[in-house]
């Protein structure tokens, strides 16, 4: 088996009762094949968790993760406020834009970068314990340092309406660009 590629992290959410919990998993992907489909699929590897439980009013939120875990997205050996602070955006952008729900979720991860251009790999999956299947990917171009992002060809449903629009697509947009804090 080939070694982890495409560090990111899987989002997703879980509606429970007085609260919405978003489920971020920062981990790498490895190939392999789906034994019940004989599909392609992705296997999350490496995993670090994260929790955001955001209460019913949308303002009270609360991120958790494991005394031990390496949650130091900004790449600066210290697992700090920053990191927390971009976990928590992430997650908030996710829960204020998307409405996949579980075993629904997005893996974000950049696939590639350079001075004047990032592009971030977006993977919308239906997640089975750590196997990423029935998947639908696009890339998110930005070309102001991840200030902006543009999606060309967009036509995903996101936001539950039952139309993939601009609505959708600036849900998208947005994720991606609280993504781009991350140091993966």
């Amino acid at each position: 088996m080939e070694g982890p590629k495409n560090r990111g992290v899987f989002l997703q959410r879980v509606d429970e009762g007085n609260e919405t919990k978003i489920l971020g998993q920062l981990a790498g992907t490895v190939s392999t094949i789906d034994e019940s489909t004989q599909q392609p699929a992705d296997t999350l590897t490496e995993s670090t968790y994260f929790t955001l439980s955001v209460k019913n009013d949308g303002d009270t939120h609360n991120l958790t993760y494991g005394p031990w875990d390496d949650v130091d997205v900004n790449s600066d050996n210290m697992i700090d406020d920053r990191d927390e602070q971009a976990m928590t955006e992430l997650a908030l952008s996710y829960y204020h834009q998307i409405t996949l729900k579980a075993p629904h979720g997005i893996f974000l991860y950049l696939i590639n970068s350079n001075h004047t251009t990032l592009q971030v790999l977006v993977q919308i999956s239906k997640k089975a314990g750590n196997l990423l299947t029935d998947s639908t990917s696009f890339t998110a171009i930005s070309t102001d340092g991840g200030s902006s992002f543009t999606i060309p060809d967009f036509s995903i449903d996101v936001d539950g309406d039952n139309q993939a629009n601009h609505d959708d697509k600036t849900s998208i947009e947005r994720l991606v660009s609280a993504f781009t804090s991350f140091k993966l």
